[in-house]
């Protein structure tokens, strides 16, 4: 790698996370993207944990050595990264459904703060950490219309949204996932806040069985989150999840759960995903999408797209 490339991999490192931080100062906040894939020959994202650095390798090419030395060597130096807290990862393409494996058998948990709130993530033995910094601005827009409300969180993963439900003043927060680890991680997380006994539940299920379950019970709620991955094939169900083909099932199920004038939030990870609406009439759709795009994230890299769903 030549070292002009590095020179302005360093550049537009330092820009940014100097912006990122400005735009989050004040806000009692340590984690954030401050560069998201900027340069073709250097595709990485690098995010922070507190004293951490993280960088993801997104590109279909591994880095030689060399060149991972001195990119390492520009995070450290650029964000004043102590030596030894700066971890790579290489995030491999999956072919069609394969599911994410463990990338080590070690864990190194860090605690952070985001908006004031505390949250474990572990940022070396998943691909993912356990706070997917993307939805920031999401959880934010939560926790402001959450007050006195009956919250369902399904898919629940590690409970950010759950916890962001909570501090606003939710009523009730019901967290739903078919992952035993992340339901225990959640109820971690809502500890941490202080957030915890019966009003808090943190439930070990498959999401559909859950929706069922609670049609029949007639249970309702306020809001509900609705963020699945792309694509499931837990060894834990007979069936596979696939987000383009089962949306508007699961919402479909979701509908009559929800109190008049009750809304979801509908978040889609997958890219090219199509939404039609016209197969949901039974609700009023708006696209926040552009809204909560969260500071230091590329508009042309990020394929996530958001919708709150009323129902009418």
């Amino acid at each position: 790698m030549d070292k002009y490339t590095l020179k302005d991999f360093g550049k537009l490192l330092k820009k940014h996370s100097l912006e990122v931080r400005r735009l989050l100062d004040g806000s009692d906040t340590d984690v954030m993207r401050v560069y998201d894939r900027f340069l073709s020959e250097i595709e990485v994202t690098v995010d922070l944990y507190g004293p951490y650095a993280r960088i993801t390798n997104y590109s279909n090419n591994e880095f030689n050595k060399e060149d991972l030395e001195a990119i390492v060597d520009v995070v450290q130096r650029m964000l004043y990264i102590e030596e030894g807290k700066v971890v790579y990862h290489n995030r491999l393409k999956r072919e069609s459904i394969e599911q994410h494996t463990l990338q080590s058998d070690d864990s190194l948990i860090v605690s952070i703060k985001e908006s004031g709130l505390t949250f474990k993530v572990d940022l070396t033995k998943r691909v993912d950490t356990g706070l997917f910094l993307d939805q920031l601005l999401t959880r934010r827009a939560l926790k402001d219309v959450s007050a006195n409300l009956d919250v369902l969180n399904l898919f629940s993963y590690t409970g950010s949204f759950s916890v962001y439900a909570a501090s606003g003043g939710a009523k009730s927060v019901t967290s739903v996932d078919l992952s035993a680890t992340y339901t225990k991680w959640c109820e971690d997380n809502l500890k941490a806040n202080n957030f915890f006994g019966d009003n808090y539940k943190c439930i070990n299920q498959d999401a559909f069985e859950f929706l069922k379950e609670a049609n029949a019970k007639k249970l309702k709620y306020d809001f509900v989150v609705f963020d699945p991955p792309a694509f499931s094939n837990s060894r834990k169900t007979t069936t596979t999840f696939d987000i383009q083909k089962d949306y508007t099932t699961y919402l479909n199920l979701i509908h009559p759960l929800l109190n008049e004038g009750g809304q979801t939030l509908f978040i889609s990870n997958l890219k090219n995903f199509k939404f039609n609406k016209s197969e949901l009439s039974n609700y009023e759709a708006k696209e926040i999408t552009k809204e909560v795009l969260p500071p230091g994230f590329s508009k042309k890299k990020s394929g996530v797209r958001s919708w709150i769903l009323t129902k009418i």
